[in-house]
């Protein structure tokens, strides 16, 4: 009488792969026909392994092509950019579409937007893959350790598995109950080596199209510094741009300059005093903090450095605060606090200094490569000015500064 395990239907594994089909279809290079012709031999001879049927005759067959796949999943993913790598290129690509927006075309903002997407979306599936993969590697190495025993082969060399199976006539409940475990790890590994041929392809796009737009802006730094006014910053009586500042420090042998002399002492002013600037949040403002500061702590000075390239706009290069960067500003107040007519005072004012030092245009211009880091002396920005203070306050608050 015929059982079950006598019936068993013939495992099916796929002779020839099928298409490999992006998870996103979108952001790929046109190819040359060779590089095509290529790239399909690179794609036959790196998945054929784990379709060929005459592999998986026996058993032993299946070890070595497991092992083979091994091997080819280790050297694709040793040549596979990290993705904490592809996203500092994505993120350098992010501050380019940012502060050079005006110099970029539509389809090159789209373009970076995209990469992005693209290259999340494989980082996802990926990490699905690889959990299968290797929880399937589990259940195959499962299925093999409690099978040994019930087929005879705990102390025989699995070298000589199919041949004992074979006179024995397991070789089909074998098939059933451990290969077809080891054929489905073979094929998601298979499947994990497919997608990541597929995110090199993304990545080498990626790469490339950085180094193509590196270009392009390179060669639009050139014409607008070649336009760029020869007037030094010393004689002018007019705002200046960031290429301004880097002309300077090629040409004006280390003198220092004033926020006046580049057109931002009234900016710099405002901003101290404007909520929610120089990376200050709900509602709050650098002097407005530096006040409070005063009145429940007593503290009558301060010294920050504060980023001015916020909300500096699109085509933020041009503007004289983004070549600034980051800048000290020191603060000391100078007053009492006062009773008059029952009511309770800060009176006084309050001395800034604001202090950049230009140096190193690398750092300013720090999107494009090294050969925009010309030989120049660094330069000191100077600023200084004061502002009156007169803020009505509780008698708790004057009675503590009063102490």
């Amino acid at each position: 009488m015929n059982t079950n395990e006598d019936m068993l239907d013939p495992i099916i594994v796929i002779p020839e792969p099928d298409p490999i089909i992006p998870v996103n279809p979108v952001a790929f290079p046109t190819i040359d026909p060779i590089t095509e012709i290529q790239r399909q031999n690179y794609y036959y001879f790196s998945r054929r392994i784990a379709y060929d049927s005459r592999k998986i005759i026996s058993y032993s067959g299946l070890k070595n092509t497991a092992y083979d796949v091994d091997k080819k999943l280790k050297e694709i993913e040793s040549n596979t950019i990290s993705f904490t790598s592809a996203y500092v290129v994505l993120d350098d690509l992010d501050k380019l579409a940012k502060f050079y927006a005006e110099w970029m075309t539509k389809e090159e903002l789209e373009k970076v937007k995209s990469l992005r997407v693209l290259i999340f979306n494989y980082q996802n599936r990926l990490n699905d893959l690889r959990n299968t993969y290797l929880e399937k590697e589990q259940i195959a190495q499962k299925a093999e350790n409690d099978n040994k025993p019930r087929f005879g082969l705990t102390k025989v060399h699995p070298k000589d598995w199919d041949l004992i199976l074979s006179i024995t006539g397991s070789a089909r409940l074998w098939l059933h109950y451990v290969s077809k475990y080891k054929i489905e790890e073979i094929n998601s590994k298979q499947e994990f080596i497919d997608e990541l041929i597929l995110l090199n392809d993304c990545l080498s796009e990626l790469s490339r199209y950085s180094r193509k737009l590196h270009s392009k802006l390179e060669i639009e730094l050139e014409r607008h510094l070649q336009k760029t006014n020869n007037i030094l910053l010393l004689d002018r009586n007019e705002p200046v741009t960031s290429f301004d500042m880097m002309k300077h420090y090629w040409s004006g042998k280390g003198n220092a300059v004033t926020l006046q002399q580049l057109g931002l002492f009234e900016k710099v002013k405002s901003l101290v005093k404007t909520p929610n600037q120089l990376g200050k949040q709900n509602g709050h403002s650098v002097q407005g903090d530096f006040i409070q500061q005063i009145i429940k702590n007593n503290r009558k000075s301060f010294r920050n450095t504060y980023s001015f390239r916020q909300n500096v706009g699109a085509l933020a290069i041009n503007n004289p605060l983004w070549a600034i960067g980051g800048a000290i500003i020191e603060g000391q107040f100078s007053g009492n606090a006062v009773s008059e007519n029952g009511k309770f005072y800060l009176k006084g004012e309050i001395s800034y200094k604001f202090y950049d030092k230009f140096t190193d245009p690398y750092d300013t211009f720090n999107l494009i490569p090294g050969e925009w880091n010309p030989d120049g002396d660094s330069y000191d920005i100077n600023g200084k000015w004061t502002e009156p203070v007169s803020v009505e306050i509780s008698q708790t608050d004057y009675l503590n500064l009063k102490q």
